[in-house]
This record gives C-alpha cells, structure tokens and sequence, in this order.
C-alpha cells in the first residue's frame, strides 16, 4: 500500500516469506548477531520495531525511529527511562 519495503532480520527458524516488498535475512546464530546486524545497517530516520530495550537505545541512538510491538515509541527523551526499568528487573 505504502510501498516500504519491511527488512525482517532473525537467526532463523522462520519460513521466509514470497512477497517482493518483505527482505527476510538470516543472521549467525550468536546471542546479539540480529542485534548488531540492525545497528550495523539501520540509518537515521528508518523505522525500528522491537521489544529488545537494549536494541531500542543501540537504534535510537543512531536517530531512527523505533516503536515496541505495541507502538510505544522509544525517542531520546524515553529510552533511559526504559533501560532503567529493565535494570531493575
């Protein structure tokens, strides 16, 4: 409808999808290689969904826009508040 295409980044373990508009790409297995490929190629102003708070301050730093999976927005202003909350969990 918008034409973006969506880049699906994991480890494995899902059927990759046929439609032109999705890129699936399958990382090495280590604990953070999806974390760090999303770093490594996300650019200022890219969308960013994610539930991993450490991958949302990586991201926001870079000046992307990341959402969690609920669409709460991450921003400069939020994320140290929700990297301190993780801590205390």
């Amino acid at each position: 409808r918008h034409g973006v295409v969506v880049t699906y980044v994991s480890n494995g373990g899902l059927r990759p999808s046929r439609d032109p508009m999705i890129r699936n790409v399958v990382v090495s297995k280590g604990a953070d290689a999806a974390d760090d490929w999303i770093v490594e190629n996300a650019r200022e102003n890219d969308v960013v969904v994610t539930a991993d708070i450490p991958l949302a301050a990586r991201t926001v730093a870079l000046g992307a826009h990341v959402l969690g999976p609920t669409g709460r927005p991450f921003t400069p202003e939020t994320i140290g508040m929700a990297v301190a909350m993780r801590d205390l969990k």
